[in-house]
This record gives structure tokens, C-alpha cells and sequence, in this order.
């Protein structure tokens, strides 16, 4: 399909051939025949994108207060992070990516591509962010439909980045095409779901699965770790998280995506685990208040 984009740095207006957004639980999809576009509005949004920076901050003080309000949440870096990625919007491994949020622009695929990874392919739910991470980083094709991923012969590792419902479906669907997957956690959000990769898993021959507890690798956690590497005696690791405010409205909320316990206390329930920490053989019990 066609759609017209406009790049928010410049104001640059063009047409680009788009992929067919997927239609998902609860959605309609509309084929539009014509459209009428609004020479006041677009010429209003033309202007607002030609703008400085500073032009832009006083013609839509709405999103002022929003940037301001992430500051507060996350910090100065994160929120410039978030503000460049909506401006902005041949190695053996060859990758894929199932989603491309925030998290993934900012973190996964920067590191990817500084160490050469070659980006195959992305998909997105909305045609013109998989367009517009496409350009940013340099991806082959882009597709609203995650089949094509996983059916693609030249890809053999696909990164799962999507939301939390839908991790478990993909890498099952990866792993039995034969791929690597890395799969941002939680790796399920209920036992049934779990239980399904656990199958496949355990089936598996030379694929790997690695979910992203990056928290492993963090310099506090090394630190920590080195705190008490020599202690054998039993203790008790009391956690105080606080992961910023997030509306009710958010798809983070929403039950079906696990809350924020599964979604987030899942790194400090893994922490213990991981064998050279040796904090706990076995771990008893977690206990969370939310």
C-alpha cells in the first residue's frame, strides 16, 4: 500500500510503498480508496517540523509537558534517547527483528550494529515505524506480518522485542523453523505458555534461546556478586524497586501482558538463580508487594 510519511526532523514530506498492517484480536481494518488530505493541516504540521527545536517546543506545549514528565520518570538520557528515536524514527549472524519499541532502538540495535551483525529484516505492528526503523539502521526489508521472518532462509536468529503476551507464541514458532532466538523477558506470562517453550526447548538440538536478563551484566550486579562471593552461610536479599510511575492505560497494565510483577520482578527472581552467584542452593521462596 501507499502512504504518505513525513520525517520530523525536516518536515520532508514523500510516498512510500508500505507493507499491509496485520489486523490483531479486536481490530478492523479499513481499505481506504481515496484520500483527501488537509492543505491547512498538513501545512500546519510541515511548519511545526521545519521548525528549530526551539519553534517546535512552542507550537506544541502538550509535548513539552510530556518530555518534561519523562525526565522526571526516567532521567535526562533516557528521555533524549526516546526523543531522537521519534525524530529519527555481512556477518554470519544474520537477524531479524519481531518488534522494535524503545527498548530495542535504543539499546539492542545500537549494539548490533556496532559490533556488524547484518539486519536482515523487521517487523512492526504499524507499517511506518517499520519503515522508519529501517532506515535508521540499516535493515534489508521490513513486514507488518512475523511469518515472513520466520520463514526466511537467509535469517538464522530472530529477536523477539514485542509485547509480553506474545513472546511465548514467537519463540515457539521460531524454534521449530530451526532459528535462534533471543526474546526479551518475561518469557511467558503464564504456566501454559511456559510450558509450551519448555516442550520445545528441551527438543532442541542446536538452537539457543536466550531471554534478556541483562541485569546479570550490570555493574552493580558485579559488584554485589563480588561483595559476597565468599560467603556460604544462608541470608535474605530484600529488593526495593522503583521502576517510575506508568499510567493504567499502558499496554504494560494491561493483565493479559502479566503486570509489572511478571514483567519486571522476573530480573530479581532470576538473580539468585544464576549459578555463579551461588547465593542460594536451592532458592526458597519469593515474596513481592506491588
Amino acid at each position: 500500500m501507499k502512504q504518505i510519511v513525513q520525517y520530523q526532523k525536516t518536515g520532508e514530506i514523500f510516498i512510500e510503498e508500505l507493507p499491509e498492517p496485520q489486523v490483531r484480536d479486536g481490530y478492523v481494518l479499513v481499505r481506504n480508496t481515496f484520500s483527501l488530505i488537509s492543505s491547512g493541516t498538513e501545512k500546519s504540521s510541515v511548519k511545526t517540523a521545519q521548525a528549530s527545536m526551539v519553534g517546535k517546543a512552542r507550537s506544541r506545549p502538550d509535548l513539552v509537558e510530556q518530555v518534561v514528565s519523562n525526565v522526571k520518570r526516567e532521567g535526562i538520557l533516557a528521555t533524549y534517547k526516546k526523543v531522537q528515536n521519534r525524530s529519527n524514527r555481512q556477518s554470519p549472524i544474520v537477524v531479524g527483528f519481531i518488534g522494535a519499541g524503545n527498548f530495542a532502538q535504543s539499546y539492542l540495535l545500537p549494539t548490533l550494529v556496532k559490533i556488524g551483525v547484518r539486519l536482515r529484516g523487521v517487523v512492526t505492528s504499524r507499517p511506518v515505524n517499520a519503515l522508519s526503523v529501517q532506515k535508521k539502521f540499516g535493515f534489508g526489508l521490513i513486514s507488518t506480518n512475523a511469518i515472513e521472518l520466520v520463514e526466511d532462509p537467509d535469517i538464522n536468529t530472530i529477536f523477539v522485542a514485542t509485547r509480553h503476551d506474545s513472546h511465548a507464541k514467537y519463540v515457539v514458532d521460531v524454534l521449530k523453523r530451526g532459528k535462534h532466538v533471543f526474546v526479551e523477558k518475561p518469557l511467558a506470562v503464564n504456566r501454559e505458555q511456559l510450558t509450551e517453550v519448555c516442550k520445545i526447548a528441551g527438543e532442541l538440538s542446536d538452537q539457543a534461546l536466550m531471554v534478556g536478563f541483562n541485569r546479570r551484566f550490570s555493574k552493580s550486579f558485579g559488584d554485589i556478586k563480588s561483595f559476597f562471593s565468599n560467603r556460604r552461610e544462608p541470608f535474605v536479599i530484600n529488593y526495593r524497586v522503583n521502576a517510575g510511575f506508568v499510567p493504567k492505560s499502558n499496554w504494560y497494565q494491561d493483565p493479559a501482558n502479566g503486570g509489572r510483577i511478571v514483567g519486571e520482578v522476573c530480573h530479581f527472581r532470576k538473580m539468585p538463580r544464576i549459578r555463579s552467584f551461588r547465593w542460594f542452593n536451592p532458592l526458597r521462596g519469593t515474596v513481592c508487594r506491588a
